[in-house]
């Protein structure tokens, strides 16, 4: 079962957000990029699949009768977080 994009966690997919960032996406993935900027865990084929069966990343830019694609991070973000990409951290319990 998908979950609807209410119920998705929103400081989790802003944690998403970071690490894409810091692993160099800007305002925009091109699609080509996502393997390297998500470090291999997700494929550009599967969102290209995703996006066929409109289940991809809710927003996409299109350039040009080629057809190469982008998404804002944000709903890249989304979409990871969606899909159950998590990021977990240790936390300290020593006191």
């Amino acid at each position: 079962m998908q979950k609807r994009k209410a119920d998705i966690d929103a400081a989790q997919v802003q944690i998403v957000i970071e690490f894409l960032k810091a692993n160099g996406a800007g305002t925009h993935v091109r699609r080509a990029d996502v393997g390297g900027v998500s470090c291999g865990m997700l494929n550009s084929g599967t969102c290209a699949n995703d996006d066929c069966l409109k289940r991809g990343p809710d927003e996409r830019v299109v350039f040009g009768s080629i057809g190469k694609v982008s998404y804002p991070v944000d709903s890249l973000a989304r979409y990871m977080v969606k899909r159950g990409f998590v990021i977990e951290t240790q936390q300290d319990t020593a006191a």
